[in-house]
């Protein structure tokens, strides 16, 4: 007959059981929501490293610039919701998937990096901090277009 041995967890045994009070997650998820930190220049430092990128780009180099632009803009998807700007979260995320697609930049991509580019410094500029704003809707659509004619041209 058979024996069932349940291997030893060794993580959990370094850790223990447990976990975090009710107390101390209701602390933090009121830290994060009443947070009052000023994310533009934050988010205008990735934006700079973007536009810096872009500048720099090697044509002979195309992978490189892409795994350089990726960082920042990841930075910009997760952090902009965190500090109250879900809109740059929303825009942010459409260039990532774009270009999680692509293995290496052309000069389209380039162009669409560089229009995402101005559409993040108007969203920060103008302050528009929610998804829902009109205007970050429309700068969602025409940037989901252009990647989406780009992907239609490239197939």
């Amino acid at each position: 007959m058979a024996k069932v041995v349940v291997p030893k967890n060794a993580l959990k045994a370094k850790v223990g059981n447990g976990g975090f009070s009710k107390e101390n997650i209701d602390k933090a998820q009121k830290a994060l929501e009443q947070n009052d930190i000023d994310f533009r220049p934050i988010a205008g430092k990735y934006l700079d490293e973007i536009t810096t990128i872009v500048a720099n780009h090697d044509p002979a180099k195309p992978k490189e610039t892409l795994l350089g632009v990726l960082d920042p803009l990841m930075q910009l998807r997760a952090q902009g919701t965190l500090f109250h700007y879900p809109s740059l979260t929303m825009v942010s995320d459409i260039i990532v998937d774009f270009l999680d697609f692509h293995e290496k930049i052309d000069d389209r991509i380039m162009e669409i990096i560089s229009a995402y580019i101005k559409t993040a410094g108007l969203i920060l500029g103008r302050e528009i901090k929610k998804a829902e704003n009109p205007i970050c809707k429309a700068f969602a659509s025409e940037l989901r277009a252009a990647c989406d004619r780009y992907n239609n041209k490239s197939k």
